[in-house]
Parts: structure tokens; C-alpha cells; sequence
């Protein structure tokens, strides 16, 4: 006699698991082609087995209409027959086997440090050099117990992930530019400061994206942007049958099922679908502060110039590749309602990287639970209203001013997707 326990729905680069009493047997009948379902039965003695559903169910006709139906029709040969491996999670579990871990690095006690400083000269926290040491240090402090690797961490400040550079022999992680992004001053808000952790997942590398002019050995090649907005990045050291790319672009992530892949060595990303028009002036605004308590407004550089700058920098804090080693990243999906001052979720879906809809950042969030919800609270921020202009055209900025237009967009008032990482 065997059981079915848990349904796992994979379906292009997501995978969710659930439990046969949360999904009925009818809700993944007619799934596409390119959907594949596993299914976790127990049998004697509670042995595990997992079962290739999507395959089982084309090869025969059972005709039957609920779990329990299908538990008295299986047999000994048609479980060990459709045993396969189970792809992103632990077996018979809904737990991720190598998950993407999100670390906030201000509120976790007993963990962190965090200096201002400069990677190239190791300074760090001189009161008198404060606005030359742009980038953000993290380190860990002796007494931490639970703790991720640094080496195999990527800092966000304020929403933005910053370029990491790893010090080993001062075992610190640095966050280029970060501390800049730490500049501007806002009574009600604190910085937040959160670590992507890879260590579960594999290995990971940083590599630069350069123009045609500045390319160097080891960088991703930039083509396209230029004449249009199909930015291909070409890179010959790495290929995605062994690592993951994740773009960072101006400070925003491009996960893998934002970008189409046309080789082993080449992916292809729409940049006009991309909200940099809205993020790239919230960047500004975080950086340099360039408002006054007269709410005054200010014009922001068109997206594409500011990336074309960025291709040829010498060392960008803000436009990356982060190659992870593992052949394949799973990225789970849910939209978050909005309920006054907080978020709503489903309690079971309650953890991950919370993102703002409209400018593609990060946001920090605090999460209570109740008896059949979590609301994730996040910090009020600042009315920031930008003009609707086109993806080519710089952008007018407006600070918590005293007027509404309805060609503006409070960027702040965006729904939130939550997102979770699973390596394979």
C-alpha cells in the first residue's frame, strides 16, 4: 500500500512543492507540455519514493480523480517503474535542498559588522575620511554562531545589489559603493543591508561587462545597446551548462528568467522591459541627496547612457555578472497584496527577497506571524514622483513636493513580488 504525501510542479525555471492536501488532483491535469510533476508516495515501513507523475499519467489511463484513488491503483511496478531523482528540494519534504539564503545584516544579532571603507586601500571607519570610503565593509563578528560565507555573498544596500570583492586575509566582504548608497539622511528610515548567500547553491564569480572599446580577457562582451535595446552579453570563460548568470544591471537584479538564452556563451535582455527609468533616479537620489528641504526637483540621465558608462569603467559597482556554479536556479514568484501599512502573504510563502514592482529593488521587511497569514511590514519611505518619460529620455525628479501630476508615479507605491532562489 502506498501514500501520496507531496506534489512538485516544475514548469520552465520554477519549482513548487506542495502537500496533496493543499492542490487537487485536477488542478494539474491539463498542465502544458513543458510542465513536469513529481509526486512523493511512502510505502512499506515509510520508505520514500518519487515518482515521475507527468510521465506516468501519459503512459496510462487510470481514471481516477483524487490522491486517494490513485493510492489503491498503485503497484510495486509502476512505483519502482516511475522512480526518477527530484529536482530543487529535499524529498518528501517542501524544504529547498539548496536554497538562496537572505540574510538582513543590521538586525541579525551577534553576527555582523558593518564599517564604511575603501577596498583598495583597506581603510575603514576614519571619521576624518568618511566621504572618500564609499564602499561598505562586512565582516563577522567572533562570537557568531550562525553565519553564512562571505566569499559566496552578494550585498544589497537599499535596495540596490552592490559589486562584492572578498579580502581573505582580513576575511572581509565589501560591498562596493555601498556606503555611498548610505548617504542620504532621512530621519524615519534606517539603511538596510541585506546578504544574498550562495553557500548552499556553489561557488560564485563576478565578472565585468565592458563595451567593444574596453573589453579585456575574462569580461563579458556588451553589444546592442547602442542601436537598440537588446543588450547581448557574450562571455567565452564560462558556459551555462556548469554556472548560472544573474545580471546586475545599474544595481538591479536580472534573474534567470528575465533573459533568453541563444548559446552556451550568450544570453540576450530586453532592457526597455527593464523599470531602470524608475530605479536609476531613486540611485541618484540615494547617492548624492541632491534635495533640499524645499522638496526641489532634479533631472536624471537617460538609462541607457548610464549603462553605456558604466561598460566602460574600469572596476563598475553597479553593472556585474554573478556566475554561480551550478548548472541551474530555480526562481519562485508570488505577488504580495498590499494591506495598509504592511504586506499580506500566505504563511508558507512568506520568506525570500521582497521586491518592489516598480523599480525592481529590494526591500526590507519585518514579518509577523498570525493564524493564517504573515504580514512582512517595511519601513514608509519618501513620496518620489518621476514623470512617465520615455526609456531613451532623461527624467524629471520630484522629492515629497507639495503638488500631484498624474504624469507622475510614486515609485514607492508599487505592489511587491516575493522571490526565492532555489539552486538545483
Amino acid at each position: 500500500m502506498y501514500t501520496s504525501k507531496y506534489v512538485y510542479i516544475e514548469s520552465t525555471s520554477q519549482i513548487d512543492a506542495y502537500t496533496v492536501s493543499e492542490i487537487k488532483m485536477s488542478d494539474i491535469k491539463y498542465r502544458d507540455i513543458n510542465t513536469r510533476v513529481f509526486l512523493a508516495v511512502t510505502g512499506e515501513y515509510g520508505k520514500l519514493y518519487i515518482l515521475n507523475y507527468s510521465r506516468m499519467m501519459r503512459d496510462y489511463n487510470l481514471g481516477i480523480n483524487t490522491w486517494q484513488d490513485l493510492d489503491k491503483v498503485l503497484t510495486d511496478k509502476l512505483v519502482l517503474g516511475y522512480s526518477t531523482d527530484l529536482p530543487g528540494f529535499i524529498p518528501g519534504t517542501t524544504n529547498p535542498r539548496n536554497p538562496v539564503v537572505y540574510w538582513d545584516a543590521l538586525t541579525t544579532l551577534n553576527t555582523f559588522n558593518l564599517d564604511y571603507g575603501d577596498y583598495i586601500t583597506g581603510r575603514y571607519n576614519i571619521y576624518a575620511y568618511r566621504w572618500m570610503l564609499h564602499d561598505l565593509r562586512i565582516s563577522l563578528q567572533p562570537e557568531a554562531v550562525k553565519a553564512p560565507n562571505l566569499e559566496r555573498c552578494v550585498p544589497i544596500v537599499n535596495g540596490f545589489t552592490c559589486r562584492p570583492v572578498y579580502d581573505k586575509t582580513n576575511k572581509a566582504l565589501y560591498a562596493l559603493g555601498g556606503a555611498k548608497l548610505c548617504w542620504h539622511d532621512n530621519g524615519r528610515n534606517t539603511p538596510e543591508v541585506q546578504l544574498l548567500d550562495f553557500t548552499d547553491v556553489g561557488d560564485i564569480d563576478i565578472v565585468s561587462i565592458k563595451d567593444q572599446d574596453h573589453f579585456e580577457v575574462n569580461s563579458a562582451l556588451a553589444t546592442g545597446l547602442t542601436t537598440g535595446h537588446r543588450l547581448v552579453l557574450s562571455f567565452s570563460k564560462y558556459n551555462t551548462d556548469e554556472y548560472t548568470p544573474i545580471v546586475v544591471l545599474g544595481g538591479i537584479l536580472i534573474l534567470p528568467d528575465e533573459y533568453k538564452l541563444s548559446s552556451s556563451h550568450r544570453l540576450i535582455i530586453d532592457v526597455n522591459k527593464l523599470p531602470l527609468n524608475k530605479a536609476l533616479p531613486l540611485r541618484q537620489f540615494l547617492q548624492e541627496n541632491p534635495t533640499t528641504k524645499a522638496n526641489i526637483t532634479y533631472e536624471e540621465i537617460d538609462p541607457r547612457t548610464y549603462l553605456l558608462r558604466d561598460f566602460a569603467t574600469e572596476l563598475s559597482s553597479s553593472s556585474f555578472i554573478i556566475f554561480v556554479r551550478t548548472p541551474r536556479i530555480y526562481v519562485n514568484k508570488f505577488l504580495c497584496d498590499v494591506w495598509r501599512n504592511g504586506i499580506t502573504v500566505d504563511v508558507r510563502k512568506s520568506t525570500g527577497l521582497l521586491i518592489n514592482e516598480a523599480t525592481h529593488t529590494v526591500k526590507n521587511y519585518h514579518r509577523d506571524v498570525y493564524s493564517d497569514k504573515a504580514q512582512l511590514t517595511t519601513q514608509s519611505d519618501e513620496v518620489i514622483l518621476i514623470d512617465d518619460a520615455p526609456f531613451d529620455s532623461s527624467h524629471l525628479v520630484m522629492v515629497e513636493p507639495d503638488c500631484r501630476h498624474q504624469s507622475f508615479q510614486n515609485i514607492n507605491n508599487g505592489r511587491c513580488i516575493m522571490i526565492q532562489m532555489l539552486g538545483d
